[in-house]
């Protein structure tokens, strides 16, 4: 969500908008983590100029997996006082903009929520269906002050639950990239040799790239490892690049299954290091089992870099239209079953194949630019917003 929203704030002010966010501190302090009132946004305002102008504000947490703002309404209220926005764009899993109902109220600016993805979805932990049974008429009532609830992909509208009960009127707009400047830096020198020295060993080499959390489902990634080392066919080789709580449960789970030799888990990475681990795989995995992975906005990075996928066909996940839609371009990898070992086994081969393939690298990375590029994507975005203000 972070990533997404940087690079929409930044193309749209490049097309010629006037852009402001607010979003979350995670420091408990800072200079740039305070604005008190109007005045000193229309003085942040002016110092910056025709870029985003960004307004940090101190939260608290997390708690139950969400940062909460401190003096959320005050520094709302400073912002679109001083703003005077066309449109409030919101970007929701966010339960601070419950507590901003009121004000969005009284706005005659319409309100449209980017659904990134449901607060609960099939595998979340019990606490949080708990929270969620007083969120939700909250929840609810945000969506009837919306005008639009736009999805970044129609599976994940078609099998939201709070979407198909609540939401006044859909959209789908796909996630997007600026695919320039980070994704290319760090597949060489240092970084390049260290991603080099993280595989052990022979065989294909598979990565996974993320935040651990519950519905990554690497058991079966490792598990399809394991199988690899005997059925005689090619070994794979794995690295897990991310932290996150599932992380100690998981490598613990290598070591159960004996491939530790096989798999490394390098923990937190930068984004320079996240590019040569790019660069020196053979494909790329997303195993999510749950549609809390709404889109995986991680595919389009590995594509970018040139790498075939291999991804889990998760009823109401986006996972499967981000691999639809290059594939309609030209072969990009392959679904499989999220549960199965031996279908992760089988398509991540496949997928080795396919990137042997001449010239793979150069028509993949044009395939995702073209259906995923950020100026597009920020057009799409500007043609809802007016079809929302002319309504």
């Amino acid at each position: 969500m972070e990533r997404f929203l940087q690079d929409l704030a930044e193309e749209q002010c490049r097309q010629g908008h006037q852009v402001q966010v607010l979003c979350h501190q995670h420091r408990p302090t800072g200079a740039d983590a305070r604005v008190e009132t109007a005045q000193t946004v229309a003085q942040a305002t002016v110092a910056e100029n025709h870029c985003p102008v960004v307004y940090r504000q101190p939260a608290w947490g997390p708690i139950l997996h969400t940062p909460l703002m401190r003096a959320a309404r005050r520094r709302l209220r400073a912002v679109l006082d001083q703003f005077q926005p066309d449109v409030i764009h919101l970007h929701w899993p966010n339960p601070v903009a419950l507590w901003w109902l009121p004000i969005l109220k009284s706005q005659s600016a319409p309100v449209v929520v980017q659904w990134h993805s449901d607060t609960v979805t099939e595998n979340v932990s019990a606490l949080v269906k708990t929270a969620h049974v007083f969120l939700r008429p909250l929840e609810r009532a945000l969506l009837r002050q919306t005008k639009m609830a736009v999805c970044s992909s129609d599976a994940y509208a078609a099998h939201s639950p709070i979407l198909q009960k609540a939401a006044p009127a859909q959209a789908t707009i796909p996630l997007g990239m600026a695919f320039t400047g980070r994704l290319a830096e760090g597949s060489d020198g240092e970084c390049g040799h260290w991603a080099e020295r993280q595989w052990q060993g022979q065989g294909i080499r598979l990565l996974s790239l993320g935040r651990l959390s519950f519905y990554k489902n690497l058991p079966a990634l490792l598990q399809a490892v394991a199988l690899s080392r005997q059925d005689g066919g090619p070994a794979v080789q794995a690295v897990i690049a991310g932290d996150g709580p599932m992380a100690d449960r998981w490598q613990a789970l290598s070591h159960t299954l004996g491939v530790q030799d096989s798999v490394v888990f390098t923990g937190k990475v930068s984004q320079a290091q996240a590019n040569a681990l790019f660069a020196s795989c053979d494909a790329f995995a997303l195993l999510s089992n749950d549609r809390a992975e709404s889109f995986g906005l991680v595919l389009l990075e590995a594509l970018w870099h040139g790498k075939p996928l291999v991804v889990a066909n998760t009823l109401g996940s986006g996972m499967r239209s981000v691999l639809d839609a290059v594939n309609k371009i030209t072969p990009a990898g392959f679904l499989c079953e999220p549960e199965s070992a031996a279908d992760v086994l089988m398509k991540t081969r496949q997928a080795a194949q396919l990137g042997h393939r001449p010239d793979f690298s150069a028509q993949i990375r044009q395939a995702v630019e073209s259906a995923f590029a950020m100026p597009s994507v920020c057009q799409q975005w500007t043609r809802l917003y007016q079809s929302v203000l002319n309504a």
